[in-house]
């Protein structure tokens, strides 16, 4: 497996693509572009508050791009008492 270049966490639900807020204007402008390309999906931002939501009822994923090409890692489902 090559070197990680790019990497993001997205949550998918309703095939919806949520992204977390963004460090910045432009970085959030480039990771959507890319997201787009990699998964052939629009993507919304998602506030702190909301993300924690979603994290509790789907999974927190990782888009992860190198020189092979693309992959996604999946992380589990948290609720108020850990994992499930």
């Amino acid at each position: 497996m090559g070197r990680s270049m790019k990497s993001t966490q997205f949550i998918e639900s309703e095939e919806i693509i949520y992204l977390p807020r963004p460090t910045s204007v432009n970085a959030g402008q480039a990771r959507s572009i890319w997201v787009k390309q990699c998964l052939n999906k629009d993507s919304y931002i998602a506030s702190p508050e909301y993300w924690d939501l979603l994290a509790k009822f789907h999974p927190v994923k990782t888009l992860i791009e190198n020189e092979d090409g693309f992959f996604i890692l999946n992380q589990e489902i948290q609720n108020e008492k850990g994992l499930l």
